[in-house]
């Protein structure tokens, strides 16, 4: 009879073990839950991150492309006009005067593409000074 409740013990001893190493699977299957929470909520605000800079690719994409378009514009009014600007004689002597100014398109358009860039680049969050 000794045996046997020596025997009831030591299974008793073991259900306690097993139950106290199951309370512990069970608390670090919990913190590895929090875990994974905060690594979903970070991985939405890369998604979210990711999708404005998106925004501001189409964004200077199409701006390019309407630059292309004036430039190819620009490209074949001068060939039709036979040059870009054209020299004419003024005066007794022969002198030279352009009928009008070069384009300035080159500078137009730069300033174009920093404005976007610079307005994408405002729309990301900044670092506040305190």
């Amino acid at each position: 009879m000794s045996t046997v409740i020596a025997a009831l013990r030591a299974v008793i001893a073991c259900i306690y073990a097993v139950t106290a190493a199951l309370r512990t699977v069970i608390a670090c299957m919990y913190a590895v839950t929090a875990a994974l929470r905060t690594v979903i909520a970070c991985m939405y605000a890369v998604t979210a991150a990711l999708c404005t800079v998106i925004a501001c690719m189409h964004a200077v994409t199409a701006a390019l492309h309407t630059v292309i378009a004036c430039m190819h514009a620009a490209i074949a009014r001068g060939r039709r006009q036979g040059a870009l600007y054209s020299l004419r004689l003024a005066g007794p002597e022969p002198t030279t005067a352009k009928k009008k100014a070069a384009p300035s398109m080159e500078r137009f358009f730069m300033k174009l593409i920093i404005c976007i860039w610079a307005a994408c680049a405002s729309a990301m969050p900044q670092k506040r000074c305190m």
